[in-house]
């Protein structure tokens, strides 16, 4: 009683288990009781004693009826009835402790629970935290049956995820349909218990992970995420990889080398997984968000949290992008300085911004921050460096140690070496334009190979605290990126100041001039033209 079903064009199913040889009936009523079915499947139980049958398709709607009826070999009929059912979209949430953080522990957590009693159309499902050694056909146990969201439940002990219930909170104000949030989370587990063992097999991974529990290979994904493959779902978003980083001068993390991978590939696995067990109900591409590890600690002899941030993107430093396809991301990295940030708003309003966009078709909204454009020289000295953006920036903040270059032979070598020893803060000038930001590396090494920006655990001063952000409604921050620089490639006497040109057709922006003929003269004086 009380689901939400994928919404048309999905037929989801339903499934369970009956007499073999048994046929399977489906009847859905609407709030009225007009019979109102419509692509329904008649099906038959199999020798297995199992059965699956797909309810038809329909608009988004509540206040639905569902007859599920066994019509034995013997004349008799047996019947379930799921009532107050809604079609509508269908989210999984999971993940580590950011996503298991609850409602009444989040900022401002009682308010929150006693606001969400007027979302009548949101409806919640919680697994509880179990593990199992095979993949299970059915969950091992729920927190609630499907409930809408209510103070005995927010406020009580084991409550509900508060991104998950704050991203559904603001589909449901997008797009006015029923919201069904699925929760499944264990907090301190690593990428690889959420995972298949054919996509840890597919990234090298040779261990069994970190202990016999939750963090054993493979344990979550057969216990808390193989019993939902068969429901139809819109997409999932996540938030986990702390214990992936790990924890420096504690816990030196799990696999992080690896993570690009693992975490790539598990979102590949889940879509196949989840698309074959519906029979292409579920979409092969479903859309999957994710948030960007928030800031910790102020120590900085380990990078390993901006390197497992780059890792999100598979490398890449935005989604999405040609691995990580119909992939979105909200960045934490400017929330409130914890473990466990109270200000889940933050991130949960920038998945569902990037959900409206990417998945709804509501381009108003924003997938991304600005992204970076361009890395050009304004002199021959390489010590002032124009960083350019995709749109236009609210005054830069100036701060120390934002924005930094690489002192030894590449930035993997400096990700492996205390801040300081590798990466080198340099100065932030001020604003060259609406879009791009002038840093001076004069304070740091003469030659280096490569620039970024936030590259520390914690880069920011304080909550919503960055240098750069949207100079729009939305105020997305710069997130997280570090790029290569060869300064070998740009070999000329002089450089000008102008607008950024590229240089053979590479894309690559290496100078600056201030016209069409001087652009000419640069690129017919450069050795390799």
């Amino acid at each position: 009683d009380h689901m939400v079903f994928q919404r048309a064009p999905s037929n989801p199913m339903v499934w369970g288990f009956g007499t073999p040889g048994s046929k399977i009936t489906i009847t859905v009523l609407d709030s009225s009781g007009n019979d109102v079915t419509s692509g329904a499947d008649q099906a038959y139980v199999e020798e297995d004693e199992k059965f699956e049958a797909r309810i038809g398709s329909y608009e988004a709607g509540s206040g639905f009826s569902i007859i599920v009826r066994e019509s034995l070999p013997d004349g008799t009929f047996l019947e379930v009835l799921l009532s107050d059912v809604a079609f509508g979209e269908v989210w999984v949430c999971s993940g580590q402790s950011n996503m298991e953080l609850r409602v009444k522990d989040a900022r401002d957590g009682m308010d929150e629970a006693i606001e969400a009693e007027t979302y009548e159309n949101i409806r919640l499902l919680k697994l509880v935290r179990q593990i199992a050694t095979e993949p299970q056909e059915e969950a091992l146990g729920f927190y609630n049956s499907w409930s809408k969201p209510r103070m005995e439940f927010l406020g009580s002990g084991d409550s509900f995820s508060a991104i998950c219930l704050f991203f559904g909170e603001q589909l449901w104000e997008e797009l006015q349909v029923p919201i069904g949030l699925i929760e499944s989370t264990w907090g301190g587990t690593i990428v690889e218990a959420w995972s298949s063992p054919e996509a840890l097999e597919y990234c090298g991974v040779t261990d069994n992970g970190v202990d016999d529990g939750q963090n054993h290979n493979n344990y979550l994904w057969n216990a808390m995420i193989h019993p939902l493959l068969k429901m139809t779902i819109q997409g999932a978003i996540w938030y986990q990889g702390e214990q992936n980083a790990g924890y420096p001068g504690e816990y030196e993390g799990h696999n992080r080398d690896l993570y690009t991978c693992t975490f790539s590939t598990m979102i590949e696995s889940w879509r196949q997984e989840w698309s074959t067990a519906t029979r292409g109900d579920a979409d092969r591409k479903f859309p999957f968000g994710f948030v960007q590890l928030a800031p910790f600690t102020n120590q900085r002899d380990s990078l390993a949290w901006p390197q497992l941030r780059w890792h999100q993107t598979a490398d890449v430093g935005y989604v999405p992008n040609d691995i990580m396809e119909n992939v979105f991301m909200a960045t934490a990295v400017d929330d409130d300085i914890d473990l466990h940030p109270k200000n889940k708003r933050l991130p949960a309003s920038r998945l569902a911004w990037a959900a409206t966009h990417l998945v709804y078709g509501m381009t108003e909204r924003p997938l991304t921050g600005p992204l970076l454009m361009a890395v050009s020289f304004k002199n021959t000295e390489r010590t002032s460096i124009v960083v350019t953006f995709s749109e236009n920036l609210d005054p830069v903040l100036v701060e120390e140690d934002r924005f930094m270059v690489c002192c030894l032979a590449s930035t993997d070598e400096c990700d492996q070496v205390a801040y300081g020893e590798g990466w080198q803060g340099v100065t932030i000038e001020g604003m060259y334009s609406d879009n791009a930001v002038e840093v001076s590396t004069a304070s740091a090494c003469s030659t280096y190979s490569g620039l970024a920006y936030l590259w520390l655990e914690t880069p920011c001063s304080g909550e919503v605290s960055c240098p750069l952000y949207a100079s729009d409604e939305y105020h997305l921050p710069v997130v997280p990126w570090k790029s290569d620089v060869d300064l070998s490639l740009c070999p000329l006497s002089t450089a000008y100041t102008g607008q950024p040109i590229p240089i053979l057709e590479t894309g690559e922006l290496f100078l600056l001039r201030d016209t069409q003929s001087g652009c000419h003269d640069t690129c017919l004086a450069h050795p390799e033209c």
